[in-house]
């Protein structure tokens, strides 16, 4: 916290107790992965995307066809770093689950 006071402690310790709750919930351990708040989603899909270790050739970001527009500007950053990205129709996405893969679904690379 910001300051000594009672009040900034118990925030502290509420957040906390809240990445505790956001790990043990996914089975996770916080020594092998960090629990960050951001502002609302926008905010952390930039910083997943820019965080995301994309490899040139391997990663492949796929979304949907009718994504919002925070996800259209982390294919950027993929894209920077080489990787390669494909837009599915949002209806094929259980069945592409189903089979495994969102990558390959026979209908071509949409």
């Amino acid at each position: 916290p910001h300051s000594g006071s009672p009040s900034a402690r118990r925030s502290a310790e509420a957040v906390e107790g809240a990445r505790r709750a956001v790990l043990d919930y996914f089975g996770a351990s916080g020594r092998d992965y960090a629990v960050i708040f951001t502002s609302g989603a926008t905010h952390s899909i930039k910083t997943v995307a820019e965080n995301f270790r994309w490899s040139a050739g391997r990663s492949v970001f796929v979304y949907t066809h009718e994504a919002h527009t925070s996800l259209l500007g982390a294919r950027t950053f993929a894209t920077r770093a080489g990787a390669s990205f494909r837009a599915v129709p949002s209806a094929r996405v259980p069945a592409l689950l189903a089979r495994g893969s969102l990558l390959h679904d026979g209908e071509g690379d949409g």
